[in-house]
């Protein structure tokens, strides 16, 4: 479970793939010096519920996905569709500024896998900073879901 709120992985709406591709690319871009020196890769994945959205973005290695990444999650209440645009972006900033104090602090180690909030441009957001690998909790959950289905 992924929401701050609670929800199920299905209860949600994925964000379109060509949204966190565009995301994915601009990290990958914008970090591309670590991107290479330590060959590993930004994954993007969002979502949105009833009232809350929620994106999730990882820097992981490239050839073994097993490895623990560094992945933060991201959420907002959602009100409207300007509210929703507005928060989307603001939570990309936000994972910027993070990936940003974590490549400056060769040091860094500040995992926080409990919800805090923080605020960004006068607005409440949520994070939570974790090891994991969020493509392989999305196919465990697809694989579970099937099965569950099928039973």
């Amino acid at each position: 479970m992924f929401s701050r709120k609670n929800y199920e992985l299905d209860d949600g709406k994925d964000l379109p793939v060509e949204w966190s591709e565009k995301v994915a690319t601009l990290f990958n871009q914008n970090f591309s010096e670590h991107c290479l020196e330590q060959k590993k890769s930004f994954d993007v994945f969002g979502k949105i519920y009833q009232d809350e959205l929620l994106i999730i973005i990882s820097w992981l290695e490239n050839e073994n996905f097993n490895n623990y990444p560094i992945t933060i999650f991201l959420s907002a209440d959602i009100f409207n569709q300007k509210n929703t645009q507005e928060a989307l972006d603001h939570l990309v900033d936000i994972a910027g500024l993070f990936f940003d104090e974590y490549f400056s602090d060769e040091n860094w180690n500040d995992f926080e896998p409990n919800w805090k909030e923080t605020l960004h441009k006068k607005n409440d957001y949520y994070y939570k900073i974790t090891r994991e690998n969020i493509a392989l909790t999305v196919e465990a959950d697809k694989l579970l879901s099937k099965d569950n289905k099928n039973n």
